[in-house]
């Protein structure tokens, strides 16, 4: 698991000071207009693994806040671990809500006694906000901080995955949600809109262990490519030049190429370090889909990215059958939300 054990943040005590009490931020005061709800709120406690500055975390927030109604930026405080925004009062559907969202930082968390400080002290929020339901988002917050919580009993409703939740949680867990992986179904979908009688799809990837990760996806998942359809698997590339070898010698009979990862955190130097040509991507005869965001994504392509606002929707989703409904964590599915960004460019020069 060392994967997880990312850069320094300056927020947390050093390690002397790891293990000494922190006493908990005191409660501010609810950011939204009018009079507290009759009916008691169920209390969901949102803590993210990123920060202010972390564009998934502040798109979540932004999607968040458009969907009910409120700005998640407005009522704000710290300590030395996290930072605090809310409590706020809300409605969703019928049921109210007091939620309170925590900037845990924790992707940027170096040392394993510093992360379980972190965690100890969340789950310390927790339960003095006496949350009905922690949501958490990102793999580092699940590894740290998940297990703590539902050995405290918390219900976990998990959002911004990457890695297998079975890393962090059992089946019979009060644990489910959402991966932060794109779609196959919904890669498909956007295909099919383009052209409903391709049949032919060939894909390829970088050498990144995210790229490798997306293709088996896709090759697990075949079944959904309809009866009749192909999946064309080319050599993984290393360098540019491979790639657009690869693009020169794809099959006539070919509908479309799906590239997993060009570039991808880990892929060789010679792609990471090194800008692709302008035109690599001009010459190719079929639509070309990027699972992006990515360095091919203005080089004509249809680029598709993984939408926060569809983890938002989703989550959503859960609060009402969790809260209102009273299911439980364990009783829900864990998916990948089909609704993705779809970025079009042409190719430079066209």
């Amino acid at each position: 698991m060392s994967f997880f054990l990312l850069g320094g943040c300056n927020k947390l005590p050093s390690d002397s000071e790891a293990d000494k009490p922190v006493a908990q931020p005191e409660a501010a005061s609810s950011g939204t207009t009018g009079q507290r709800s009759v009916m008691p709120g169920k209390r969901v406690l949102a803590a993210f693994s990123g920060s202010e500055t972390d564009q998934w975390t502040a798109a979540l927030l932004g999607s968040l806040g458009s969907e009910l109604h409120f700005d998640p930026w407005s009522v704000s405080d710290a300590d030395d671990f996290f930072d605090y925004y809310g409590p706020y009062d809300l409605m969703h559907g019928n049921q109210p809500i007091e939620l309170k969202i925590v900037l845990s930082g924790m992707d940027s968390i170096a040392g394993l006694e510093r992360q379980q400080a972190a965690a100890a002290h969340l789950l310390g929020i927790a339960s003095g906000f006496e949350a009905d339901l922690v949501w958490l988002d990102g793999d580092q917050l699940q590894y740290s901080a998940g297990r703590l919580l539902l050995e405290d009993d918390f219900q976990i409703a998990f959002s911004g995955l990457q890695y297998d939740s079975s890393l962090y949680y059992e089946a019979q867990d009060n644990a489910a949600g959402f991966y932060r992986r794109h779609s196959v179904s919904g890669t498909m979908g956007q295909i099919w809109r383009d052209n409903p009688d391709a049949l032919f799809h060939c894909i390829i990837t970088d050498d990144s262990q995210e790229g490798r990760r997306r293709l088996i996806d896709f090759a697990d998942a075949e079944d959904l490519l309809g009866e009749g359809s192909t999946l064309h698997v080319l050599p993984v590339f290393s360098t540019w030049q491979e790639l657009a070898e690869e693009i020169a010698k794809l099959p006539p009979e070919a509908d479309d190429l799906i590239i997993c990862a060009a570039g991808e955190s880990g892929a060789a130097d010679s792609i990471t370090g090194t800008p692709p040509p302008a035109d690599l991507l001009t010459f190719c005869e079929l639509p070309v889909y990027v699972l992006g965001p990515g360095n091919l994504d203005m080089l004509g392509c249809t680029s598709l990215n993984v939408n926060p606002a569809a983890q938002v929707h989703e989550m959503l989703t859960v609060f009402e059958a969790n809260l209102s409904r009273e299911i439980p964590m364990s009783a829900v599915p864990t998916i990948v939300p089909e609704d993705m960004q779809v970025r079009i460019s042409e190719a430079p020069g066209l």
